[in-house]
């Protein structure tokens, strides 16, 4: 008995259609692993916020700042780590599921491993960093942000600079899905100390530290973030709360 086979334009047929679902699923899958990796996000900055406070119910006062790529960096650049010993606030330091692949310190690509970017408003050495037994410039206010799935773009020079501090009505852009999976934003969470949040720009050339001696004496110029004036107060709503 002869066996018939397929036809030449049944299988292009069938390889059009199994092209045309791959073209319809495929969008749709990568849209909900992105989805997925910045619900981790949000989730993981909750976690290690939880962590920071935990911290200064004990030392008074937060850690020092982090950068993304830590290893190999000064103590002061690596605060999230000061959660991990002597006490153990973190079982583990997670990964940031969308690094900028950048080293802020150097320009150069980024090694070893990425987690979240910890950094805010300092206390003065004068005040009682020196006292606290990590030693450092420690934080009193603190922002945890991740670039988000615009990434590498981020809203803020980590090493530079907080948000905190700001004039010029510059705008700071949350991460919002609602405006497509793709937009613009970082991930952001903060905490501490909120009377800092927005003070005047001028004070930026002492790194983002703060003194309380001028903090009612300070102008008070506000931080826009999301086109809402922020000013000695946290965002509301979403993941920056």
């Amino acid at each position: 008995m002869k066996r018939k086979g397929f036809t030449l334009i049944e299988l292009l047929v069938v390889i059009a259609i199994i092209l045309i679902l791959i073209a319809i699923g495929l969008p749709k899958f990568l849209e909900s692993q992105i989805r997925a990796r910045a619900t981790k996000v949000q989730s993981e900055l909750r976690t290690v916020g939880l962590a920071l406070e935990s911290y200064r119910l004990d030392w008074k006062i937060y850690p020092s700042r982090s950068v993304q790529y830590y290893r190999n960096k000064s103590r002061e650049e690596q605060g999230l780590t000061w959660l991990l010993k002597p006490i153990e606030y973190l079982t583990y330091l997670p990964d940031d599921p969308f690094p900028t692949g950048t080293d802020a310190a150097t320009g150069l690509p980024g090694a070893g491993p990425a987690s979240y970017i910890l950094t805010g408003v300092d206390v003065l050495p004068t005040e009682n960093a020196l006292a606290h037994p990590h030693g450092g410039i420690l934080l009193r206010t603190w922002v945890l942000y991740s670039a988000g799935p615009d990434s590498p773009r981020v809203e803020v020079d980590s090493e530079k600079g907080c948000m905190a501090i700001n004039a010029n009505g510059q705008f700071y852009f949350g991460y919002s899905p609602t405006n497509g999976t793709r937009s613009r934003g970082d991930i952001w969470r903060f905490g501490g100390e909120k009377e800092w949040m927005g003070l005047d720009v001028t004070r930026t050339s002492r790194g983002c530290t703060g003194s309380k001696a001028t903090l009612d004496t300070t102008p008070k110029v506000g931080v826009y973030y999301n086109g809402i004036k922020i000013l000695q107060r946290f965002p509301e709503g979403g993941v920056a709360q």
